[in-house]
């Protein structure tokens, strides 16, 4: 897009002045000491939960993180402990009913390793209201041209007494046709119908809480594109009420279905989510000219995240005209 190719004058310009001007001083040796261990745990509202367990590496390894396969977990929900069942390949799996305001806590021990820990809850369920489907012709600021849009309109109220992290995700449901051979050395194609669900792009600068860039960011080649689709946002524009989001996205058909899953976030799973979103749109430190700042990670003496969350999903619907 013309915008973001803006920035590459800037860098240019910015780069003579910098590399004569300013440096970092990294501990190699710090970095390169023995490995720590790495975990990863998301636990909801449900009876499945899964553990992931794996080792660091040496600044410069180009080897993937090994698995922790001999790893001991004291999982414990609401200071209960669970059973912990070891799957393979440094995955583990805990089997229990958990829901919304329950606490967990976890701990991860393994053979040449210190000892780690991770304390998190899982949120209470979202109070979901209206939810509808609309077409609209809009200015989209981003793309610079009147376009047509669906906008999903989700109502949602926020607890007053509380300081609360979500993330929203817009999804598609549709049917498409795939060319299947029958047979084996002799046959026939003939084609079926096979459904496809996928998460598509929020315009977020046409609603308000999701809104993080100005249009000089955008001019300067910064971008707000969110991780794995989850765009996210607090109550700190909205906190008590009753809201509607509203969300603008790309306009396919009017015979596809939509539907929105709206999370309540721990605050250790909103700040995980944030910075790695914050580190892949950083566009100055991906060239050089910004510090990337680390992953965020809630493991005491070891690397990675536990954090919950709550998801809720609105029924499928389909646009009006």
């Amino acid at each position: 897009m013309m915008k973001k190719k803006r920035i590459y004058g800037l860098v240019a310009f910015l780069s003579a002045l910098l590399l004569t001007g300013c440096h970092d001083r990294f501990d190699i040796d710090q970095l390169r000491s023995a490995g720590k261990l790495v975990v990863y745990c998301m636990p909801a509202a449900g009876d499945t939960t899964l553990i992931r367990v794996t080792s660091s590496l040496p600044v410069g390894s180009k080897k993937s993180s090994p698995p922790v396969t001999d790893a001991t977990i004291d999982y414990r929900l609401n200071g209960q402990s669970q059973q912990v069942e070891n799957l393979g390949a440094g995955n583990y799996r805990v089997i229990v009913r958990q829901k919304g305001g329950d606490e967990v806590k976890l701990g991860v021990s393994a053979t040449g390793f210190v000892g780690v820990s991770a304390a998190t809850h899982i949120p209470l369920p979202v109070v979901v209201g209206d939810f509808s489907c609309e077409k609209i012709r809009i200015y989209d600021t981003y793309d610079q041209a009147v376009q047509d849009e669906l906008q999903l309109r989700v109502t949602f109220t926020d607890p007053a007494e509380t300081h609360d992290y979500y993330a929203v995700r817009a999804m598609r449901f549709s049917m498409r046709k795939e060319k299947v051979w029958y047979g084996a050395d002799w046959g026939f194609y003939t084609t079926r119908e096979v459904a496809e669900y996928k998460y598509v792009s929020i315009h977020s600068d046409s609603e308000p809480v999701l809104k993080n860039l100005s249009s000089i960011d955008y001019d300067y080649g910064f971008s707000d594109t969110p991780y794995q689709h989850m765009y996210l946002f607090d109550d700190r524009l909205i906190n008590g009420q009753t809201y509607t989001l509203r969300l603008n996205t790309p306009y396919y058909s009017l015979s596809d279905s939509m539907a929105v899953e709206l999370y309540r976030l721990t605050p250790e799973y909103y700040h995980f989510l944030k910075s790695i979103s914050d580190a892949d749109n950083n566009e100055l430190a991906k060239v050089g000219l910004a510090v990337i700042a680390p992953t965020y990670s809630n493991v005491k003496g070891g690397i990675g995240y536990v954090g919950g969350y709550y998801r809720q999903r609105t029924p499928w619907i389909k646009p009006n005209q």
